[in-house]
Order: C-alpha cells, then sequence, then structure tokens
C-alpha cells in the first residue's frame, strides 16, 4: 500500500511540474526552439494559453504558413515542431526529405482522420506523436495542448537523457510515461459538445419532430461553419482574420430564423478552407467533414446537395437553384484596317467579279454582235464600243453609277436584271458594313462547354474538393463531362484550390474558369468596380444547374424546422427580394450574356476606316501609273497623230 501510495504520489507530482513549469523541462531537454505551424484558420486563433507555453518552452517561437520554411527550422538540431494540419499538408510537409531525420521531435495535430500513409509520411523517427484535433472543439485545440505538451516533453527529455534530470525515477519513468495516453487526455479534455437531440423514434410524427425542434433551439446557441461565397455569405473580418459580421442571401435566413425561435449562433471557418469533398478513407474534409465530425451544427453558405455528401450529412430543402457557366478572358476586337472588304467573303467577291466578266461581253454580243437587224434604240448613239467597255460599264453599275451604253431591245432586258441585282448588292453591302463598323467585332472565342472541350487552345480549370470537381472526376466516358475532366487528370497542376486562383488564371494565363454563375457575376462586379475595365466575360450557356441546401448533422432535431421556414420563406416571395438586394446590378460588363459579342453601337474611329483610305491610296496610284503609261505609250510606240481641232464654217454664218 505504502508503495503505491508512493507511485502515485510521483506521479501527481511530475504530471503538475511538467505542466505548470514547463520552462524547467526545456532547459534540462536538448529541446532549444520550437516551431509552430498552426493551419491558416488556426493560426489567429492560438489561445493565450498555448501562447504561453510556447513562449516558455522554447528559446525561439515561430509561428509559420511556409510548410518550407517550417521544415527548414524543423531540421535543425533541438527543435520540436508542432504542426497543424490537413492530411493533404501533413503529406506536403512531414513528408520532406528534412523532416525525416532521425531524432526530430515533432507532434502532428491532424485535423481530419487521414489514412495510416498520410500519417506515416513523417517518418519513424525519435519523438514522433500524432494527436485527433478533429475529435476536439476548435476552441480547445490548443489551451488541451498544454498539459499534452508537459508529458510530451518530460517524456522525450527522459528518453533523450536517457533518465537523468528527470522527475521520476528511470524505474518509474519506464512504468508511468510509456503507459500514459496522452491522445486519450487530448481528447477528454477538449471532447466535442453532446450532439444534438435525434429525431428519435423514426416513426415520431411531423408535430412532434417540430416540437422537438423548437425545444431545441429555444435559448442555445449554435456553431456554423461557413466561409465567404457572395452574394450568399458575405463576410466582414477584422485585422486578425477573425470573423465579425456578415450580410448577404444566407444571414438573412439565419437572421429570421433565429429571431423566430430564439436562438444565436456563431460563425466559424473551415480548417482547410475547403467545402466538402470525400477523403480515400471515406471520410470528408472541409465544411461537410465539419459537419460529418460534430464539429459544428450545421454549415451555411450555398452548398450543392450531391449524393455522396447527402450518405453523411442532411441537408434541408433546397433554397436556390444555380447554373454553372464558364469564366473567360474579355474577347479582344478584331483588327478592322480593311472593314470595308469583310461584309462579303472572298468567295462572294469572286462571284461579284466572275459576274462582271461574264455579262459585260454578253451585252457586248448582244448589241453590237447582232449586225443590223437587231435596231439600235438610240440611233443617235452610232459610236460602236469594244467588250472592255460593256464591261467597265456593267462593273461600275455596282457603285450606283450610270452610264450611256448603246441598246437594243434584247440587251436592255439584260441590263434591267442587272441593275436589280446590282440594287439587291449594293444595299446588302451597305448595312453590313455599317452594323459591322458601329457594333464592335471580338476574336472567335468559346461559347459553349463543347466548343470547350473539343479544342486545346484556351485551357480550363475548376476548384477542388468541390462538386464540380466530383462532377467531372465521375463523368461517364465520352461525355462533355469526361472531357473536361481528362485534361484536369492529365495536368493536375491546372487545377486550383481557391476561386481567386481561378480568376488569376483567367486573367493572367488565358484560361477559362467553371464555376456557379452568381459568383462570376459577383467577382466581375468587384473586378470592374476596382479597376473600371471589363476584363472577364462569361459564356451565354448555362450548364449544370445545382439545387444549393444547407447541411446538417445527420438526424438534426431541427431539421424539420428549417425545412419548414425554407418553404414557408419561398413561397412570400422574400427570397426574391433578398436575391435582388445581393445580386449584381447589370453593368457595361454583365448586362447581358451576349456582351462578349459586342457593346452596342459606337462612334467610327480612324482605324475602322483604314480600309477606305487603303482603297482611295489605290486607286490614285493606279490612275496615275496608268496616266504615265499612256503618256509613255504615245510619246514612243503610237504613230497616229491627234487631229488638231478644225473651224468649221455653217452657212449663214461668219467666221473671223
Amino acid at each position: 500500500l505504502i508503495m503505491k501510495l508512493l507511485v502515485l504520489a510521483a506521479y501527481a507530482a511530475a504530471a503538475a511540474a511538467a505542466a505548470a513549469d514547463t520552462a524547467v523541462a526545456a532547459a534540462s531537454m536538448p529541446v532549444t526552439k520550437m516551431v509552430v505551424a498552426p493551419s491558416a484558420s488556426q493560426q489567429r486563433r492560438l489561445t493565450p494559453e498555448a501562447r504561453e507555453v510556447f513562449s516558455s518552452v522554447a528559446v525561439t517561437a515561430a509561428l509559420s504558413l511556409d510548410y518550407t520554411t517550417t521544415a527548414t527550422l524543423a531540421s535543425q538540431p533541438g527543435t520540436a515542431t508542432i504542426m497543424l494540419a490537413s492530411c493533404a499538408e501533413s503529406r506536403q510537409a512531414w513528408g520532406r526529405r528534412k523532416l525525416k531525420q532521425q531524432g526530430t521531435l515533432r507532434l502532428l495535430l491532424l485535423q481530419e482522420p487521414c489514412t495510416p500513409e498520410d500519417i506515416a509520411a513523417g517518418g519513424a523517427g525519435v519523438g514522433v506523436m500524432v494527436m485527433p484535433a478533429y475529435k476536439v472543439q476548435e476552441s480547445k485545440t490548443w489551451s488541451c495542448l498544454v498539459p499534452v505538451l508537459g508529458w510530451w516533453l518530460a517524456d522525450h527529455r527522459s528518453r533523450s537523457a536517457g533518465g537523468g534530470n528527470s522527475y521520476l525515477s528511470p524505474a518509474l519513468q519506464q512504468r508511468l510515461l510509456p503507459n500514459r495516453n496522452l491522445e486519450e487526455q487530448y481528447v477528454e479534455c477538449g471532447g466535442l459538445p453532446s450532439p444534438a437531440p435525434r429525431i428519435i423514434p423514426p416513426g415520431m410524427i411531423r408535430s412532434e419532430q417540430l416540437q422537438m425542434g423548437r425545444e431545441f433551439l429555444n435559448g442555445r446557441s449554435i456553431t456554423i461553419a461557413t466561409i465567404h461565397r457572395p452574394p450568399f455569405v458575405i463576410l466582414e473580418f477584422d485585422d486578425n482574420g477573425d470573423i465579425t459580421g456578415g450580410t448577404g442571401f444566407c444571414l438573412e435566413l439565419i437572421k429570421a430564423l433565429a429571431g423566430k425561435y430564439n436562438f444565436t449562433y456563431t460563425m466559424v471557418l473551415p480548417y482547410d478552407g475547403n467545402w466538402g469533398n470525400a477523403m480515400p478513407n471515406g471520410s470528408f474534409n472541409g465544411m461537410i467533414g465539419m459537419v460529418q465530425r460534430e464539429w459544428v451544427d450545421m454549415a451555411m453558405a450555398g452548398f450543392t446537395i450531391t449524393q455522396s455528401r447527402a450518405t453523411v450529412v442532411d441537408f434541408t430543402h433546397a433554397f436556390y437553384e444555380e447554373p454553372t457557366t464558364i469564366l473567360i478572358p474579355m474577347p479582344k476586337e478584331k483588327a478592322s484596317a480593311l472593314a470595308c472588304f469583310e461584309p462579303f467573303s472572298y468567295q462572294v467577291w469572286m462571284l461579284i467579279l466572275g459576274s462582271v466578266v461574264l455579262v459585260g461581253p454578253i451585252l457586248w454580243l448582244l448589241t453590237e454582235g447582232t449586225g443590223d437587224w437587231a435596231p439600235i434604240l438610240y440611233p443617235t448613239m452610232s459610236r460602236k464600243a469594244s467588250v472592255l467597255r460593256y464591261m467597265w460599264d456593267v462593273g461600275f453599275a455596282l457603285t450606283a453609277q450610270g452610264n450611256r451604253m448603246r441598246l437594243n431591245e434584247s440587251s436592255r432586258v439584260l441590263l434591267g436584271i442587272w441593275w436589280t441585282y446590282a440594287i439587291i448588292l449594293i444595299y446588302t453591302y451597305t448595312g453590313t458594313l455599317i452594323a459591322s463598323l458601329t457594333v464592335p467585332r471580338v476574336a472567335s472565342h468559346i461559347e459553349s462547354l463543347e466548343e470547350l472541350a473539343a479544342q486545346r487552345e484556351m485551357l480550363w480549370t475548376y476548384r477542388a474538393n468541390t462538386a464540380h470537381d466530383k462532377l467531372f472526376a465521375k463523368a461517364m466516358v465520352g461525355s462533355t463531362y469526361q472531357k473536361i475532366g481528362q485534361l484536369i487528370r492529365e495536368r493536375g497542376d491546372l487545377i486550383v484550390n481557391s476561386d481567386q486562383e481561378g480568376l488569376n488564371r483567367v486573367l493572367y494565363d488565358n484560361m477559362a474558369f467553371i464555376k456557379e454563375k452568381s459568383w462570376l457575376d459577383f467577382a466581375m462586379e468587384a473586378d470592374y468596380t476596382d479597376t473600371g475595365l471589363c476584363r472577364f466575360a462569361q459564356i451565354s450557356q448555362l450548364f449544370f444547374s445545382a439545387s444549393f441546401g444547407w447541411p446538417l448533422q445527420k438526424d438534426s432535431s431541427f431539421l424539420p424546422i428549417f425545412n419548414t421556414e425554407l418553404l414557408r420563406v419561398s413561397q412570400t416571395g422574400i427570397m426574391r427580394a433578398w436575391q435582388m438586394k445581393y445580386w449584381p446590378k447589370p453593368n457595361k460588363c454583365t448586362a447581358s450574356a451576349a456582351d462578349s459579342k459586342g457593346r452596342g453601337p459606337r462612334a467610327l474611329r480612324i482605324k475602322d476606316l483604314g480600309g477606305h483610305f487603303v482603297v482611295f491610296g489605290l486607286g490614285n496610284i493606279m490612275g496615275t501609273t496608268a496616266f504615265i503609261l499612256e503618256k509613255l505609250y504615245r510619246r514612243y510606240f503610237s504613230s497616229a497623230k491627234i487631229p488638231k481641232p478644225v473651224a468649221i464654217m455653217f452657212r449663214g454664218s461668219r467666221s473671223e
């Protein structure tokens, strides 16, 4: 009995000393520096207790989001590394060669259930410990680490120092410390709150379900995972990155529900910035994973309702139907220097030229080649003309210029038909030319998802771990969706991890970004407001209309309440009013889907009339050249002399 009491007393003394005076433990152990690498969402949430522990344990405490820097610092002798990470971040940082050195002291806090391969990426060095942070309330992630940290460092000190300078004797160290379940202690400290009352039994009638939901919500504070996703959720942040408030379609709805059912709510960001997608181990990451693991009571944003997500969470009734479209760079205007030739294709121009060459000789044949049996209608025009003259007159008829030609009945009929043909061509050309000059013409660009998938000049991207990622990855072979996903499978570097990254790909890499239309409308308006320029355009085609809902925990007691209220609000027309309030107002960039083709009439510029001046200049050059050649021909090659004018005296007149 005395021995047992001594052991328990020593055990209590060791625990108290390790947790209360960690600086003493650190002073007698090889740890001289600590690197703390929380995730983006956790770095600003370090509790004062955790900061105090880090500053007391470490000679130098560093907060780092750059995992390359973390790996470099952690590879230095005497450094302990604590990192809060997702599975992907674990593979990214802990799989680096520098972190696989033997003897490196590191503690990995996992934010989601990971595969053994993800955990083993850190190697098998001494002092490696993994803690399931996903089983702990987010607010207690760091505070509950304080007592665990003392035991962890004490254990490492005893192992590295061979039992010297320890609070416990070597025998007690071997018996107590290895058997101390630090993971269990950590989970007990920050255990998740009791889940919401379940709707049980399954046969409970609807009125009882609604009453249970009212009782649960009344006076309760619920935790909601959300993300900045205009126009549904428009969050406001302080200098530390914490949520201070927000507006938007979903915020209006949750405020109305909170006021009616007397509950409050706290909004938190996803630990990894993701919406939620299935991982290889069957669990979900992002906000869907937070709801699945009961970190939060629900998630609020424009969540696409999918079959895979519905297996781990319960969705409310859909409150919005959201189509998908494609964002592309604003098409540039075509060069219009030769716009005067563009109303007709080159084939039409060739047919017009051929008709002139054909009709001119036929007119000459009908008029001059028939002999005396076909009388000329205008006998005063006795001068005969050549075939070239008839072709010349026929061609000038296309410019609405009159002419004087020797005609008979047959040639007159043909000429009348030719003039009808010429008038139709003239007005067709004029109307098309005016339209092409006053309305901007743009370079050819993508008009549909099918056109995008059928080419490789403009590559495309979409956000990882979203419904679109799942849609294109699991599409039927041979379909357009499958072709879209095939490029990402071949080029994994093209997929983006944030919406802003997708915008940058469009703006700087001339790529297409596939995203929900409402978000793209909001992004285009924000960019136009900031720059005053139309740098983006959307294709006119809409596809993959998805239903938006809110994910709640399985069998959540307030799911029937929310479903009832969503139906009621949608029938009153309030949702339409909220949509008018938060959706972007039309501007010259987003007024219509066809804006990418043209933005209405405008004043003509010099470059629009460049082709006209080119034609004018060529005409002057050709006329001048013809004049010079004619003078040279008459001077050196023609023996005919131009007769001088002769005065003629008519009877009854006088010539002087």
